[in-house]
């Protein structure tokens, strides 16, 4: 059975110089690329913030983790994920919102 590099090795040598290739590969990864994200908490009226969570936005899917590590959650979306951490709070002082920190449009 022939190895996935083979096939690779195979579809470049017949398709592809090796320049098409690497460009190629970039752009398959960069239209699969998640956003990046933050769940911050602000308390109002603006007098704080912290971060509660990074993420990763997929199609279909968010992951999140604390900013120490010790805490990571799935979640449908960064929307969703928002509204599951602004509940946690238990506080009407601290409002939770999505902050995206890549370029890539909404």
């Amino acid at each position: 059975m022939d190895s996935p590099t083979d096939s690779v090795d195979e579809a470049r040598s017949s398709s592809y110089t090796a320049e098409e290739f690497v460009e190629l590969v970039r752009d398959v990864a960069a239209d699969e690329m998640p956003r990046l994200f933050a769940i911050v908490y602000e308390q109002v009226p603006c007098r704080d913030a912290e971060v509660a969570a990074y993420g990763m936005a997929f199609q279909g899917r968010a992951e999140l983790v604390n900013p120490d590590g010790t805490e990571r959650m799935t979640s449908a979306s960064a929307d969703q994920a928002v509204a599951v951490l602004a509940a946690g709070t238990g506080d009407n002082q601290v409002r939770a919102h999505v902050v995206w920190l890549d370029a890539k449009p909404a």
